[in-house]
């Protein structure tokens, strides 16, 4: 089996109901396009509702999954969860 690291290779957004309980939607940005800043200046004024993920495409299960980094806001910037 191949050892290598999975790095991402994208950032999803998820955007939550206000309990943050359902998921609403999901905005996927390539890091080979957007850095961080850029996608937390896109949130600017929905931070509140969403979260920022660290992701990579998963061909075998057809979705992405979580293979970096994950970043929540907490009322006064991004921190990283940990």
């Amino acid at each position: 089996m191949n050892n290598k690291k999975i790095r991402p290779t994208s950032y999803i957004v998820m955007f939550w109901n206000k309990d943050g309980t359902k998921k609403i939607k999901e905005e996927i940005y390539p890091m080979y396009k957007f850095t961080l800043d850029d996608v937390i200046v896109l949130l600017k004024g929905k931070e509140e509702t969403c979260d920022i993920y660290e992701c990579r495409f998963w061909k075998n299960r057809g979705r992405y999954i979580t293979t970096g980094n994950t970043y929540i806001w907490d009322g006064y910037g991004w921190k990283l969860q940990m």
